[in-house]
């Protein structure tokens, strides 16, 4: 499976594309605002278990992702684990460690998500980590990615693929919901790749 932007991403199973596909092509799809509810809950001092991500995937409408194991999910984007502990208490010399992602990350996450088409909504989750982030001296390129997210949202292409199977390819076109255009090849009726183009335009090069 590969992956285009500005850059290009590593191979990756292509079970992962077909759980994206389905999220993508989810008829009415049922958006739970419970996500939304728990933010505060799920975000502890900027970080996310990787339960807690889970349980953002499953409340909102990317049911088939959220059924992917969420290691191979975030391996899509680039994002990377960091090992956490909570701050040990007096007279404390052990402490459970988590795997966990910053709340950043999640946000980068989001946008990656639904820039490829899919029916999530980054802005509550962009809007609760932007704060934290304008007091930072330095910021990684995925925080830039969520820094800018409000004023480049829905612009640029995506694109998508794993080895296509046997038989005629045959192109399916549509528009999602949201206003992004979408440009699918399928072979022996498997779809193997796909382009996810914004409904903003790009800016112009000055």
């Amino acid at each position: 499976m590969g992956w285009s932007e500005d850059y290009k991403r590593g191979a990756l199973h292509e079970f992962i594309l077909r759980a994206f596909w389905r999220d993508l092509t989810r008829e009415n799809p049922l958006v739970s605002d419970r996500w939304l509810l728990r933010l505060d809950e799920l975000i502890k001092d900027g970080w996310i278990t990787m339960p807690s991500l889970e349980d953002l995937l499953v409340s909102s409408a990317l049911t088939a992702t959220a059924m992917q194991p969420v290691r191979q999910v975030l391996a899509v984007f680039d994002i990377q684990t960091a090992s956490m502990g909570f701050t040990p208490k007096p007279r404390q010399n052990e402490v459970g460690m988590f795997d966990c992602i910053s709340a950043a990350q999640a946000a980068y996450l989001f946008i990656e998500l639904e820039a490829l088409g899919l029916p999530i909504d980054p802005l509550p989750l962009v809007g609760k980590v932007r704060d934290a982030l304008g007091k930072q001296a330095m910021l990684t390129r995925q925080e830039l990615r969520v820094w800018w997210y409000p004023q480049e949202r829905g612009r640029g292409v995506q694109k998508v693929w794993c080895e296509p199977h046997a038989g005629d390819v045959t192109l399916r076109k549509f528009v999602t919901a949201a206003g992004f255009k979408i440009e699918a090849l399928e072979a022996g009726g498997v779809v193997f790749e796909w382009s996810s183009t914004g409904p903003r335009p790009r800016r112009r090069a000055a």
